[in-house]
C-alpha cells in the first residue's frame, strides 16, 4: 500500500532487509498456520506476496576513479585502469545481480598512466552502448556481449536517432574558410551503427539535437549566419534563422517541437523542423527562458513567468530571488523548485505555475538524476548522516509517496522507471528496485 506524506512531515525511517524473522521454536507451528491462513485470505490462493516498494538489488564495487549509468535492466560501470591506461567496462544485470561481462575499451593514453585524463562517460546510444573520455575518442560497445565495435574521435557528446555528435578544434593546421567569420569549433556527425564520419562542418558554436514535427533534426549555433537547422544523417542545411549585422541570438532549448531562441530584446518561438516564427514577446533586462516540463519558463531578476508555448502568453508567474531553481515540470502546470531562504538548508517545494505551494518538502535536499520519462525520486540524508531515505515526488497529484530508507549517507543517486542507484562510499553503488 502507497504511504502518502503530508508537507513537511519526516518519513519514520524503515529498512527492508528481504528476511523476517524466525519465530521462537514453540510457537512455529501456531505462527505458520496463521500466516498460512491469511495468505490465503489476502491473495485467494497461491499468489505470492507483494514484493516491497523499495528492495536492494545488487551491489557494485567501483574505484574512486569511475562512471556508472543505469539503462533498463542493467547497470554500467566505467573505470580507468592506471596499469594499461585503458578504460574498463563492467556490465550488471539487476534482474539476477549478475556480471554479465567486462571489457577493456578504447586506445591506451600516456597522459592517462599520470592522471591526466579520468574523465569517464558511459551512456546509452541506440543499439550501441557509447563509451568516452574527455574530449579525446569514443567507442561503440555492444551492451549484451561488451564486443567493442568501432572507436572514434573525436569524442561524441550528444546522440540521438542512431546519429552521435562530437566537437574538436579541426585538422591540425585547419584555417577557417574565406567568409566563414571568425574561427569556431568543428562538429562531426557519427554514425552509431558503424563509427563512420557521416558529415563536418566548421565554424560552430555549438549544437544539439531536437525533436522536430517530422523527426530528429541538429540545431546549430554558428559563427556567421545565426542559427541553423540541419539533417543529422548528411548534414544539408534545412533551414536558417538569419540576423542582422552585429545581432546576437541564442538557442534556448525545446519544447515539443517548439523552438526558444534569444533575441537581443525579445523572445520568440520557432518551429523547429522550418523556423517559422510562431510568437514573439518582450524580453526584460537579461531575463533567459529554458523549458519547464511542458512550458517555457521565463527566468527574470526578481520572478519567474511560466509561458505558452503555443503562442509566448503568459500562464502565470511568482516572485522569486537568485537562489531559485526550476528542476522539472509536469502536464499539470506543477514545477519542482530547489531554494534556499536565507540561511536555511536547500529544500524542494513543488509548486503551481502561480508560485502557490502544493507541497512543501523540508529536508528532502536531493534527487536522483532521472532518465527522461523517469519518476522523480527524492532522497534525503539525516543532519548526522547516519540514515538515507528515499521518496517518489507524485507531481501531477501533489503527494510525496515514501519508499524506504538505508542505515547509511549516499551520494550521486541516479534512477531510472524501475531501479534507484548511489554511491555508499568510495568504492561502493548500491542498487534498489522501487514501484
Amino acid at each position: 500500500m502507497s504511504t502518502v506524506i503530508d508537507l513537511g512531515v519526516r518519513p519514520v525511517r524503515r529498512e527492508w532487509t528481504g528476511r523476517s524473522r524466525r519465530p521462537a521454536v514453540r510457537h512455529r507451528r501456531t505462527v505458520l498456520a496463521g500466516l498460512a491462513a491469511l495468505l490465503v485470505l489476502a491473495t485467494g490462493g497461491g499468489a505470492p506476496p507483494p514484493e516491497p516498494a523499495f528492495a536492494e538489488v545488487a551491489t557494485v564495487p567501483i574505484s574512486p576513479m569511475h562512471h556508472y549509468v543505469l539503462a533498463g535492466d542493467a547497470l554500467y560501470s566505467a573505470e580507468l585502469d592506471l596499469a594499461t591506461a585503458r578504460r574498463v567496462v563492467t556490465a550488471y544485470d539487476l534482474r539476477t545481480g549478475t556480471v554479465r561481462w567486462t571489457s577493456p575499451v578504447g586506445p591506451s593514453s600516456a597522459s592517462d598512466r599520470l592522471g591526466l585524463n579520468v574523465e569517464l562517460a558511459v551512456w546509452p546510444g541506440g543499439t550501441q552502448l557509447l563509451v568516452g573520455n574527455n574530449d579525446e575518442f569514443t567507442s561503440g560497445v555492444d551492451p549484451e556481449t561488451g564486443e567493442v565495435r568501432w572507436s572514434t574521435r573525436p569524442a561524441i557528446i550528444f546522440s540521438s536517432g542512431g546519429v552521435g555528435l562530437g566537437e574538436d578544434d579541426g585538422p591540425p593546421g585547419h584555417r577557417p574558410s574565406p567568409g566563414s567569420g571568425p574561427a569556431g569549433r568543428f562538429m562531426r556527425g557519427v554514425d552509431l551503427d558503424t563509427g563512420r564520419e557521416l558529415w563536418a562542418m566548421e565554424s560552430v558554436i555549438a549544437g544539439r539535437f531536437a525533436a522536430g514535427a517530422t523527426g530528429t533534426v541538429l540545431v546549430v549555433e554558428t559563427m556567421g549566419p545565426g542559427i541553423e537547422v540541419r539533417d543529422v544523417r548528411t548534414g544539408a542545411v534545412r533551414a536558417t534563422l538569419p540576423t542582422r549585422p552585429g545581432e546576437l541570438v541564442i538557442d534556448g532549448g525545446s519544447v515539443g517541437d517548439l523552438l526558444i531562441v534569444h533575441h537581443e530584446e525579445a523572445l520568440a518561438g520557432y518551429a523547429v523542423d522550418t523556423l517559422e516564427q510562431r510568437w514573439r514577446v518582450a524580453r526584460p533586462g537579461l531575463a533567459f527562458a529554458a523549458p519547464c516540463g511542458p512550458h517555457v519558463c521565463l527566468h527574470g531578476k526578481n520572478r519567474l513567468t511560466v509561458l505558452d508555448p503555443a503562442d509566448g502568453t503568459e500562464l502565470g508567474g511568482f516572485p522569486v530571488d537568485g537562489s531559485t531553481q526550476v528542476l522539472a515540470g509536469d502536464r499539470a502546470g506543477h514545477l519542482l523548485v530547489l531554494e534556499r531562504i536565507d540561511d536555511r538548508p536547500w529544500s524542494h517545494r513543488l509548486v503551481d505555475r502561480y508560485g502557490r505551494t502544493l507541497l512543501d518538502l523540508p529536508g528532502w535536499e536531493g534527487t536522483a538524476a532521472a532518465d527522461d520519462g523517469a519518476r522523480q525520486v527524492l532522497v534525503q540524508v539525516d543532519d548526522v548522516w547516519r540514515w538515507s531515505s528515499f521518496a517518489l515526488l507524485e507531481s501531477e497529484s501533489a503527494s510525496l509517496r515514501f519508499l524506504g530508507s538505508v542505515p547509511y549517507p549516499v551520494e550521486d543517486c541516479r534512477s531510472n522507471r524501475t531501479y534507484v542507484a548511489c554511491q555508499v562510499d568510495r568504492d561502493t553503488v548500491r542498487v534498489w528496485r522501487y514501484r
